[in-house]
């Protein structure tokens, strides 16, 4: 079987590895997550009114370097839920959902990720900047990302402000499924929507893997300049002053 793309390199991942195995030792880290763990595999137990669990807090230097690391990783699973669209499309959960809307259901969900890896996108190359006194030019990456993605960002603005996803290939599908119900010819008009399902699942697949696929060079974009100018992945973490270590947690409610 072939490895799953994953979206970023394997170096990339070996140096997020290493920066990520030395916040475990971030005075009071390990402490604070094996808190956190037992609570959330407690939480069964919890009242409904229970706060969230405390947030942690490193040093001013390392908070904005842990935002960069971890808006990076929520830009990479954006672009790997994009990359599985294709299999919800590829299988129909069966009734009572209709093959039509499965189709759509599915399309609709694809257009999302691209709104949801923008917005990841700004998120990350802001938090990235940061922590950089040479900044990157995360606007022109943006708009490029707009202008090469209109289609499916309009399509996704319209889902969610007007009406739900609808093209000649899913009307296909639609009306051949309504017209299967006709007493003498239904099942004539059942093979024709099978047919019709079937040619617009394939047809969508292929334009899935397509965009998808343009969508992972911007991710490796923001890689390439994260690896090339975030040099401090690979340095020492700026540890605080012994006298803050025991104040590092803040609870949220």
């Amino acid at each position: 079987m072939a490895d799953r793309d994953v979206g970023l390199k394997k170096d990339t991942l070996d140096v997020i590895s290493a920066w990520i195995n030395k916040i475990t030792n971030y005075p009071g880290f390990r402490e604070w997550k094996a808190k956190a763990i037992a609570l959330t595999l407690d939480d069964i137990r919890l009242p409904p009114d229970a706060s969230h669990p405390e947030m942690f807090m490193f040093s001013p230097a390392v908070e904005r370097q842990h935002e960069a690391v971890m808006s990076f990783l929520a830009l990479q699973t954006t672009w790997i839920a994009m990359s599985e669209c294709e299999h919800y499309l590829r299988n129909h959960p069966g009734e009572p959902i209709s093959k039509e809307a499965h189709l759509r259901y599915s399309i609709e969900m694809f257009f999302n990720r691209f709104y949801e890896f923008s917005e990841r996108m700004k998120r990350c190359l802001n938090a990235v900047n940061a922590t950089l006194i040479n900044k990157l030019d995360a606007g022109t990456a943006i708009k490029a990302f707009a202008k090469q993605f209109k289609q499916e960002l309009a399509a996704r603005n319209s889902v969610h402000h007007n009406n739900h996803f609808s093209d000649l290939m899913l009307d296909r599908v639609s009306m051949t499924g309504l017209m299967s119900n006709h007493p003498k010819h239904g099942d004539g008009w059942a093979s024709e929507q099978r047919r019709a399902y079937r040619t617009t699942q394939a047809d969508w697949v292929k334009r899935m893997r397509r965009r998808t696929a343009h969508v992972k060079v911007f991710l490796t974009a923001v890689e390439e300049a994260i690896i090339r100018e975030c040099k401090w992945l690979e340095e020492e973490l700026e540890l605080p002053p012994e006298s803050d270590i025991n104040i590092q947690v803040e609870t949220i409610h």
